[in-house]
């Protein structure tokens, strides 16, 4: 008996420590229709860091069996949209977001970020 309390003990204390692994902002909002495969999204958060200026952070989580380069695609074309929707004339991209940074990865997760001013 003592046995078995140990190991369910151990499971729980294993569950409770990868539970608390998200390193996703909490202020970060779900965007709608990017689900794929009703299991991969896209999460993101927005900072406006001067009045032209802004810093969007896009963490996705991809589909079952989806390629680095689908959630890679699919990030970039979420900034695009982005940064046409927020801007409300023109919008520029600091720097080439598709080719200058990697995909930060982690457990079930990619993270990257994009800088664009509204022109």
């Amino acid at each position: 008996m003592k046995n078995f309390i140990s190991k369910i003990w151990g499971t729980i204390s294993v569950l409770t420590a990868l539970a608390a692994c998200d390193y996703t902002p909490a202020q970060s909002q779900a965007a709608p229709g990017t689900e794929v495969g009703a299991t991969g999204n896209i999460q993101y958060t927005f900072e406006e860091l001067t009045p032209t200026r802004r810093f969007l952070t896009l963490t996705a989580a991809p589909g079952i069996g989806e390629t680095e380069s689908s959630i890679s695609q699919r990030m970039y074309q979420f900034a695009v949209r982005f940064a046409a929707t927020n801007c409300p004339n023109e919008y520029q991209f600091i720097d080439d977001p598709n080719m200058s940074q990697e995909t930060a990865f982690g457990l079930m997760r990619r993270t990257r970020s994009y800088v664009f001013d509204c022109i």
